[in-house]
């Protein structure tokens, strides 16, 4: 009896299409070669698989029985590829991360010790990309984890709520506003700004900046650092994750308006592909991360 990968998978191609053309044009092969490979088949099981009709074909019986266990057995055969693909040649898990800005200065680093700590024989590539980035590179397989905030997640990818993050506004120290504690940031409408170019990852979630605030922006940076010292010489304010401005304030070079503004206020999150569920490096380190972001 012979049940070989190849046959199984041009099996359930045929058994999928209903027509042995189909399957051919589908897995890259000849008909001719197909319908050899499933006669062979059913020569091995000495029983009859498939009912040819002029319009295709239709799964007998003990078609429908195959249909099922060939079905687990290449599910079995990806998982175990998987699996095993996760290991570098040194024996090494290996896990490809990708991450907004924002995680990377604030949360990410603790995390990451935490997690190599307790999973020695792990190595991590760590990327960092713009939020939407973030996503279309674990759709894409350029990654197997990404953290990000806002961008609605393609179907294929599973997300996890990691921590919070919030906005704040970065202000010169005499900005009138700079001591004013918490304030709507309709406040700050005729200030001049200095925008993150690009794009701020939160800025589809910004109402009040793109529809009040968007024709006084003043300079377009595409650095967070060099935004802050932008505002630290007098050239406008900026809309910046906290943990840019706290440096900053901390040594009395600027001064942080709080924002009382929902949007201000952020979700981070960890996507994974849904296939990536399997490989028990990378549902380690979601858990790990998911847990040290939500202590029980």
């Amino acid at each position: 009896m012979r049940l070989d990968f190849l046959t199984l998978k041009l099996f359930v191609a045929v058994a999928e299409e209903s027509s042995i053309t189909g399957a051919a044009a589908r897995e890259h092969l000849v008909p001719s070669a197909v319908s050899k490979r499933l006669g062979l088949l059913e020569e091995s099981l000495g029983v009859e698989l498939l009912v040819r009709h002029t319009k295709g074909v239709a799964l007998t019986p003990a078609g429908e029985t195959l249909l099922l266990r060939a079905r687990d057995i290449l599910r079995s055969v990806e998982t175990t590829a998987l699996e095993v693909g996760q290991f570098t040649s040194d024996g090494f898990a290996h896990i490809r991360l990708t991450a907004n800005h924002s995680s990377m200065v604030q949360f990410l680093p603790g995390d990451l010790a935490s997690f190599l700590a307790a999973h020695p024989r792990t190595k991590v590539d760590l990327v960092e990309r713009l939020s939407a980035d973030v996503v279309r590179a674990v759709a894409d397989g350029l990654a197997d984890v990404g953290i990000y905030c806002w961008p609605a997640i393609p179907q294929g990818l599973v997300a996890y709520p990691y921590r919070n993050d919030e906005l704040v506004v970065a202000a010169p120290l005499d900005h009138p506003q700079a001591r004013a504690g918490r304030i709507p940031f309709e406040t700050l409408a005729q200030s001049q700004f200095i925008a993150y170019y690009p794009n701020l990852s939160a800025s589809a979630a910004m109402p009040e900046f793109l529809n009040r605030a968007a024709s006084r922006v003043r300079i377009h940076v595409a650095n967070f650092e060099a935004t802050c010292r932008m505002v630290e010489e007098g050239l406008g304010v900026a809309v910046l994750p906290r943990a840019n401005v706290d440096a900053y304030v901390r040594q009395g070079r600027l001064a942080r308006i709080e924002l009382t503004n929902d949007w201000a206020h952020r979700q981070l999150h960890l996507c994974i592909r849904d296939e990536a569920r399997t490989r028990r490096s990378v549902m380690d380190f979601v858990e790990h991360m998911v847990a040290r972001a939500h202590p029980a």
